[in-house]
């Protein structure tokens, strides 16, 4: 053709974006109309940096020649650009002028798409559902099959979030239809898959989810093989490979996404979330914090992957403080049933029964909600936790029974491998050791196929006597001493216990704050490192005018050892049997006593435990 926007157009609607590129990059003056054709060329190929650049000119000619419907337009599409870059303020900014050069016209495509970006970006998904109907109206007044398509699948979309499961997938199946048919334009077409693969993910409703990846693995290889698609469609296959599985396959495609993503620092961040969940799960643990670090630098969010990561290292009271800003942040009903099977691990490690059985509650509530087989494993892993940390275990057995069948169900060996581990636990806290050891070895089995460790038990059900310590008034402490003084008295506080640990035999299992959480194979060991602890610090006081006061507390039972974290209800019960001393006492419980011979009592009494349903016998250790 002898004109070059005329061949432009025409390969651009062949889907022939390379040779549209080719052919608008050598063309001198292409106008406002050729510049916003090599925008779609440039977007199409990945190159948002070009694709900005280009539309910004749009917007200089449409101006220079009084089209403003076209300058608007062009506007809006940088915006979102800028959202892609994650610079929301810029896209704001570009958004408004679009209202601008808009004036009061309240009709038009120019003004459905500028409504249809607003309500993808930082709005509630009330005000987006309202949005998404001005479209739909606008849509059906000009009479653009495409345009009301994608207001209906929006709209069913938001419904979704706001828990009208039913309603919002209708609208979305139904324009499927249209997807599958070949009947929208081609970046509709892509937008439409994305956001219902991404939909099905977030309801954990990977076989749906599946069933969509496929379809649209089979359009991008048709249409948009060099196309920014690729990239965000193989986001969502990394994480429903990850989910089944195939590990190897999962980080290949995550990786290749990064690459594709490069100028998208969102949909790019998502990709290193999915390379970070996929080597938490093969103990790959540096690697792991590299990949949530690069997601993190690129403005994504690492939860829950980080926080748990952070709990296999043991470090509980990190864990729990990012899955509580977390859930600060979630007001979205997926993103929190996303967040709360993770929670309810953590809050088992720190022993906090009451906000597990807070968080089991709402977990439960959601996926009666959304109905899916995975939020339905994910509630009964939930209720199953609570359960053991209370001493609940017939219960907590029926629970993880019903896991193990949900997740099994969602094709999700490795939580189904997880949750094998816990139902051995409560089977063996039961008194029923051979169905523990079928359960372990389900466990294997699985983590065998998977090719990975076992993450999450290093040792399971095994008596230990259990130390918790804290320094009494350690704030006062700070106030008296100062900041300085402070860090030189804790670092010789924690060397001085750490040594008696030792010498003991004692295993250190976490560190929070000015506590120590320690494991004994005999009680009487650790009764014995207690007593020289009190001693060690009396002799500290005697000596220098000083030292810290610490109450310490031990109970023995049946643990769990989750990578150096105890699990369990009887290390819940430890920590409120510590908390129940004061200042240079050493609680034990008749646990403790029962299984050692010779100690000095004082102080027998009983005491009402929070979140333990029946009194609990201590007494004093004679230390001096």
């Amino acid at each position: 053709m002898s004109d070059p926007l005329d061949a432009a157009r025409t390969l651009l609607a062949s889907h022939s974006w390379s040779e549209a590129y080719e052919l608008l990059k050598g063309t001198a003056d292409r106008g406002a109309e050729g510049e916003m054709m090599f925008a779609q060329a440039c977007s199409w190929l990945g190159r948002l940096d070009e694709a900005i650049d280009a539309r910004q000119r749009a917007v200089t000619a449409a101006e220079i020649t009084g089209d403003h419907r076209m300058a608007s337009l062009a506007c809006t599409e940088i915006g979102e650009a800028f959202f892609h870059r994650l610079q929301p303020e810029m896209g704001q900014t570009w958004f408004r002028r679009a209202e601008v050069l808009l004036g009061d016209s309240e009709d038009g495509y120019e003004r459905a798409w500028l409504l249809r970006m607003q309500a993808q970006m930082g709005v509630t998904n009330e005000e987006a559902l309202l949005l998404s109907d001005r479209v739909l109206d606008l849509a059906e007044r000009i009479g653009s099959h495409d345009l009301a398509a994608i207001a209906r699948h929006d709209k069913g979309r938001f419904l979704v979030e706001m828990g009208r499961l039913d309603e919002g997938m209708a609208l979305m199946e139904d324009v499927m239809t249209d997807v599958v048919a070949g009947r929208l334009d081609a970046d509709l077409t892509g937008r439409i898959y994305c956001n219902m693969i991404s939909t099905c993910e977030r309801l954990t409703d990977y076989r749906r989810a599946t069933d969509w990846d496929r379809a649209a693995r089979g359009w991008c290889d048709q249409v948009a093989h060099l196309a920014a698609y690729p990239g965000a469609c193989r986001v969502k296959r990394a994480q429903l490979k990850r989910v089944q599985g195939a590990l190897d396959e999962a980080e290949a495609e995550a990786h290749r996404a990064v690459t594709e993503l490069e100028d998208f620092l969102d949909l790019g961040a998502l990709a290193w979330v999915e390379i970070g969940e996929v080597r938490r799960r093969r103990g790959d643990r540096a690697g792991a914090s590299e990949a949530f670090s690069q997601a993190r630098s690129h403005g994504g969010d690492p939860q829950p992957g980080l926080a748990l990561l952070h709990l296999a290292r043991g470090e509980v009271r990190e864990a729990r403080a990012m899955l509580d800003d977390a859930l600060f942040d979630a007001t979205d009903f997926l993103d929190r049933a996303r967040l709360l099977p993770a929670y309810a691990w953590v809050l088992s490690a720190a022993g906090d029964l009451e906000a597990l059985d807070a968080a089991a509650a709402e977990m439960r509530s959601l996926a009666d909600a959304y109905r899916t087989s995975a939020l339905y494993a994910g509630a009964a892993t939930c209720e199953g936790l609570a359960a053991l940390a209370s001493g609940r275990t017939e219960e907590a057995i029926r629970s993880l029974r019903a896991a193990v069948r949900s997740w099994t169900e969602t094709r999700a060996p490795f939580e189904a491998a997880e949750t094998h581990l816990l139902l051995a636990s409560a089977y063996a806290r039961a008194g029923r050791p051979s169905q523990a050891e079928v359960e372990r070895a389900a466990a294997a089995r699985l983590f065998e196929q998977l090719g990975v460790a076992p993450p999450l038990a290093s040792s399971a059900d095994e008596q230990r006597a259990i130390f918790f310590s804290d320094i009494v008034s350690s704030t006062e402490l700070i106030s008296a001493v100062g900041d300085q003084a402070w860090a030189h008295l804790l670092r010789w506080h924690d060397q001085t216990l750490r040594r008696l640990f030792a010498a003991h035999g004692g295993e250190e299992r976490n560190h929070p704050g000015d506590g120590f959480v320690v494991t004994f194979a005999d009680a009487g060991q650790g009764v014995a490192c207690a007593v020289a602890i009190q001693r060690a610090l009396e002799e500290h006081r005697v000596k220098n005018g000083f030292a810290p006061e610490v109450r310490i507390g031990l109970h023995g039972g049946s643990v769990s050892i989750v990578e150096g974290t105890l699990t369990g209800a009887e290390v819940h019960k430890a920590a409120r049997v510590a908390g129940a001393g004061s200042a240079g006492e050493i609680v034990v419980t008749d646990a403790i006593l029962g299984a050692i011979t010779g100690a000095r009592t004082t102080d027998r009494r009983t005491v009402s435990l929070k979140g333990i349903t029946e009194p609990v016998e201590v007494a004093s250790i004679d230390w001096r």
